[in-house]
């Protein structure tokens, strides 16, 4: 909490002297940034934190710093520090920082740390400011992968084709690797334990390789853009039991997982015509590992295959310069080894999420956003056990629950 207080003072007393100087640009350096505070609460369940109660741990503060070198060459940072309850915790991290060649319209050279296709919004997701809604869609979105798809430490090419009268075509490919830290929200994004996940603890997590790349059709109709992203990441875990499970599984055991693919396909559209923007994404992903010598099969499928789709639809109207309405319905499901397993609980509406939100968003000026939203869930796909302690009597999850959030976001 008092790093979040520290964080919020010195980005409030930057925006305050960007803003009040009109300083953005400083000896040819653009500064720019952004802050977010913000409120959530939930019915039963608990969403990242302690939800269930109401909570003010949601925030993000982001300041970036870019520079034109030459006429073709630009290089950038951004510093980034978020706090979901146990995510984050407001700890200033390097968000994305790289060099920029752009040789031709058709061909740009980025190398460092980048940001990532994934859909329509991923590479712009820390970025409130910029969209209608508080929570993106969890089927396209889900915030236990956020940190896995955000970036990549290693190069990519980049480019824009006109296509006439048919338009224009842009492409993003980006390889190399990343740093994922080995927590307890590393192995609830990967590893897709039993509901027993909570005895199982990470140790190490190495990343081999990971790719990304997407393109995105500009179609002849004005406003309206097609796009398919994809990824996939192979790296290696090494876990260990904190407790017996059943009598399948001894505490001290240790358990070894190479996934040689985690990938996603995400197939978009986006159709924008005055206020009205329409949008709807599909996701599919695909993850099949091999289990180490001496590892208990945890999957409990003999392929060590699981998969998940999920899609929403979106639309928002801008009604006046100061008011958007939102709404989305977003439906994940997933063919999850967490039901498929040995259990000690009840996990009904854990391969499933059904989402349905309004979001109302009000432009107080140019440099402040205000939001209120409200969803109304069943199902509990992709919600933490960390955060979802089992009462007495062994129950963890209610499959119909509401959630309710409000942020306020300064920028400039």
């Amino acid at each position: 909490m008092k790093r979040s207080i520290i964080a919020l003072i010195i980005m409030t007393a930057v925006c305050a002297f960007a803003v009040n100087s009109h300083a953005a640009d400083i000896e040819g350096v653009s500064i720019h940034g952004f802050l977010s505070q913000g409120y959530v609460q939930t019915t039963d369940n608990n969403f990242f934190s302690k939800t269930n109660k109401g909570t003010f741990e949601f925030n993000e503060f982001g300041i970036n710093f870019s520079k034109d070198l030459t006429e073709k060459l630009h290089v950038g940072m951004q510093l980034f520090s978020k706090d979901y309850g146990t995510t984050g915790n407001n700890k200033i991290e390097l968000d994305w920082a790289y060099g920029d060649y752009h040789y031709k319209d058709w061909l740009g050279v980025r190398a460092g740390k980048i940001k990532v296709p994934h859909g329509l919004y991923n590479q712009t997701r820390d970025v409130d400011m910029l969209r209608t809604f508080i929570m993106l869609p969890q089927s396209v979105y889900p915030e236990v992968l956020r940190e896995t798809t955000l970036a990549i430490v290693g190069a990519g090419l980049y480019g824009n084709i006109d296509l006439k009268k048919f338009g224009g075509l842009s492409y993003q490919v980006a390889m190399g690797t990343q740093n994922i830290e080995a927590s307890e929200r590393t192995k609830q994004a990967f590893m897709d334990t039993p509901s027993s996940n909570d005895v199982v603890q990470t140790d190490r997590f190495d990343v081999d390789s990971k790719y990304a790349g997407s393109i995105v059709w500009d179609t002849p109709l004005e406003g309206l853009k097609i796009s398919w992203t994809t990824g996939n990441t192979k790296f290696t875990t090494e876990s260990h039991a904190t407790a017996d499970f059943m009598d399948w599984l001894k505490a001290g055991t240790k358990i070894y997982q190479k996934f040689d693919k985690f990938q996603y396909n995400v197939y978009s559209g986006e159709y924008t015509w005055n206020d009205l923007t329409l949008a709807g994404e599909y996701m599919k992903t695909k993850r099949l590992y091999a289990m180490g010598e001496g590892t208990p099969d945890l999957s409990m499928d003999n392929a060590n295959g699981l998969s998940a789709k999920g899609w929403y639809t979106s639309a928002s109207y801008r009604f006046t310069d100061w008011f958007v309405l939102g709404t989305y319905y977003s439906k994940t499901k997933s063919a999850s080894a967490m039901a498929r397993g040995p259990q000690t609980e009840d996990l009904t509406g854990r391969t499933y999420q059904d989402d349905l939100c309004l979001s109302a968003r009000f432009d107080i000026n140019e440099y402040m956003t205000f939001k209120l939203e409200g969803h109304d869930i069943k199902g509990t796909n992709g919600m933490s056990p960390l955060d979802n302690p089992a009462d007495a009597d062994g129950k963890r999850w209610t499959e119909d629950w509401k959630m309710f959030a409000a942020k306020v976001t300064f920028s400039f």
